[in-house]
């Protein structure tokens, strides 16, 4: 979701579920090289039982760099 306007700061949040906790980080690394991404920050991570497996659901946030910080 971006939550943010023209000319204010805007916000990057990702949130989903994943097999483990290395996949979360292999993903925050991914977004952290991403030129117009900064501050890419790993919010939330935990264990939880979805369908009958245990999986790690997580929440991530980044600032979207804004056309005047190109």
């Amino acid at each position: 979701t971006n939550s943010g306007t023209t000319g204010a700061a805007r916000l990057l949040q990702v949130s989903g579920y994943t097999s483990s906790h290395s996949a979360v980080a292999r993903l925050l690394a991914r977004l952290a090289v991403v030129p117009d991404l900064r501050d890419v920050q790993l919010q939330r991570s935990s264990l939880v039982e979805l369908a009958g497996r245990t999986v790690v659901e997580f929440d991530i946030a980044a600032n979207v760099r804004g056309p005047e910080e190109s």
